[in-house]
């Protein structure tokens, strides 16, 4: 299993979805911490298609190097309804089978809800059901540990 990163985008401008520059930081921090993470080889990037996810997706690929980043329009923002969490992990893992790390940027219902349904699904395991602030992830790792990555 290779390591798996879920990230929700980094601040914006409301006007055009852009990042701003305190989301650009945000991302740039955040890149920074997976690499500072070991994690090497290439990466596969799944984003939503908003600006600020694919702001943030292609700035991470830029900071990571061999990243590969596509869309994926089920990691849209989720305002009401239920999410796709069993067909978001059946990409995850086509994805898996491309890349040895995996990160997928998204927005607040998707970035908080994943992490826990997919430790679940996949180990067996419980973690708490994380709220993740703009520009902040879940590591996982492949033996199902979690870590949080982000400014405090």
């Amino acid at each position: 299993m290779p390591n798996l990163f879920i990230a929700r985008h980094g601040n914006y401008h409301q006007e055009d979805g852009s990042l701003n520059t305190y989301g650009a930081e945000q991302i740039d921090y955040l890149g920074c911490r997976i690499k500072e993470s070991g994690q090497a080889g290439c990466f596969y990037i799944l984003t939503a298609g908003s600006p600020m996810s694919q702001n943030s997706a292609e700035r991470l690929a830029d900071l990571l190097g061999d990243a590969y980043v596509e869309t994926d329009p089920m990691l849209r923002e989720y305002t009401s309804g239920r999410i796709p969490l069993n067909a978001i992990i059946g990409r995850v893992d086509e994805a898996v089978h491309m890349a040895d790390n995996v990160v997928v940027v998204t927005h607040k219902a998707v970035s908080s809800a994943l992490p826990p349904f997919y430790v679940r699904s996949k180990y067996g395991l419980v973690i708490p059901h994380p709220e993740l602030r703009r520009g902040h992830a879940i590591f996982v790792r492949p033996d199902g540990t979690t870590e949080f990555m982000g400014r405090a």
